[in-house]
């Protein structure tokens, strides 16, 4: 697993890492916050967090800083191996915080997938979803979010990412 380090820059303002930190590492958190302080700007956030990590690991805290990535930015890790990052979606859709497009996962048995989600989808304005075994992960915005569904960046559907990923390796073999 690895960290997208060009996302650091935004990490490094964000109140619920300054949160963990403290919470975690305060030692670590002091250090952080004094440079943070005097920092001019992006590249200085990315910076300060580049050597804020060696630290974490040097303290045997490498395994907690990756759950709490991957339970509050997932989309911040990626796997080592790019054809094993393809199918982990359950990574993205339990998360604790809420995202837009909106996530869920709707688990029944193989027989009423398609029924219960299609019984869910109705009314929804836009969504991507994807079956694996007995779950459907779905990305979807609902009436009331129509007035964001334009301010929704591509890249936020993860869903559409993963099936171009797919059709990728598909077609490379």
């Amino acid at each position: 697993m690895k960290i997208k380090t060009e996302l650091f820059c935004s990490l490094a303002s964000h109140p619920k890492w300054q949160d963990w930190l403290k919470n975690t590492a305060d030692e670590i958190y002091q250090i952080f916050i004094d440079r943070f302080s005097k920092s001019t700007g992006c590249s200085n956030n990315a910076r300060i967090m580049m050597e804020i990590l060696p630290l974490l690991k040097a303290a045997g805290l490498e395994a907690l800083l990756f759950s709490f990535l991957g339970d509050y930015f997932p989309n911040i890790l990626i796997n080592d191996d790019e054809e094993e990052s393809i199918l982990p979606v359950e990574k993205y859709f339990y998360v604790k915080s809420i995202t837009y497009p909106r996530r869920t996962v709707i688990e029944a048995d193989t027989s009423s997938l398609n029924d219960e989600l299609m019984k869910f989808l109705n009314g929804k304005i836009q969504y991507e979803f994807l079956i694996i075994k007995n779950r459907a992960f779905v990305e979807y915005l609902c009436i009331e979010d129509i007035e964001i569904k334009d301010s929704i960046p591509e890249s936020k559907w993860l869903i559409k990412i993963i099936k171009g990923k797919i059709t990728k390796l598909a077609m490379s073999r």
